[in-house]
């Protein structure tokens, strides 16, 4: 029930399982509330976001294998 709860709380559906009240403990409240602010801010959705771009830059489409791309700007510098 308490995981429901924490997902209800993230993806702000407003779904109970019923276990919510004003007897439960601080620590539960306080994490309850910070899930609801997470999810406010869509934090799944940036979490996600955040994963897929940081694979889309370590992974090289075959089409451009043969291209020379240098991954920072002072590779291949002529030497002086």
């Amino acid at each position: 029930d308490s995981l429901f709860e924490s997902v209800s709380a993230v993806t702000t559906t407003g779904i109970t399982a019923g276990i919510t009240s004003m007897d439960m403990n601080v620590v539960s409240k306080i994490f309850l509330i910070v899930n609801m602010i997470l999810g406010r801010f869509e934090i799944i959705a940036v979490v996600y976001l955040l994963i897929e771009n940081r694979k889309m830059k370590t992974l090289k489409p075959e089409y451009l294998k043969h291209l020379h791309i240098p991954h920072n700007k002072h590779q291949d510098k002529p030497a002086k």
